[in-house]
Order: C-alpha cells, then structure tokens, then sequence
C-alpha cells in the first residue's frame, strides 16, 4: 500500500503507528472497532467477513482499508501464528493523507491496482 511512498512520508506513517503484538487465537479487530490500518511484520492472521471463508494474511500484507479509508466494516482478524502487526489509526492516516497529496495519490494507485488484480 505504501510501496510509491518516499522515506519522508513513511517516517511520517511511522510516527503515527504502533506495533501490536500478535497472539495465536487472538482478535486483531473486530467490526465493531474504530477505523484502522495494520500492516503484518512478522506472523500470520485471518481475516473472517460475512461468512465467507477465512482469508489468511501474511507479512507485507494491509488489513482494514475499508474501515480506516471508508468507514466501511470489514470482518473481523484472528491471529492465527504469532508476530506483530503496525497498526496506524483510521484518522491519523486520515489526517496525513488530506496533507499529503502525494501520498494520497501513491495510496490510490496501489488500491486501484489491487482492485484490478482481485
């Protein structure tokens, strides 16, 4: 998702995360929880939505777009192998974006070419 940022922009995005530990059979997040953006490290969680199959998840890989970006619910996450995930809350990346067009623009692309892929 950040892949187009500049080393300024993500010591921007870093010093608005915080690390969150994974705990095998632990929620990551759940539907009901505000807004906010986790990008795995290290470990493995799956990603559970209107009954559908779980989705496992992986180092590298951002979970809760929809609810940081949109607002939009989007499951619930389960830990399913330990690790750490940085999690940036939905308004502070929010608030980053709307300064930063350039990076908006860098996180458009790369949803824009994730939605071409699915």
């Amino acid at each position: 998702l950040f892949a187009r940022a500049t080393p300024e922009q993500l010591l921007r995005l870093a010093r608005v995360a915080r690390e969150v530990p994974l705990v095998p059979g632990g929620l990551l997040f759940d539907e009901a929880d505000p807004g906010a953006l986790y990008v795995i490290a290290a470990g493995e969680a799956a990603v559970e939505a209107d009954g559908a199959p779980a989705q496992a998840a992986g180092p590298g890989d951002t979970l809760g777009v929809g609810p940081a970006l949109g607002g939009v619910p989007c499951g619930r996450a389960r830990c399913t192998a330990a690790g750490r995930v940085l999690r940036l809350d939905g308004d502070a990346l929010l608030e980053l974006l709307v300064t930063d067009t350039a990076l908006l623009q860098g996180v458009y692309g790369a949803l824009r070419g994730a939605a071409r892929q699915a």
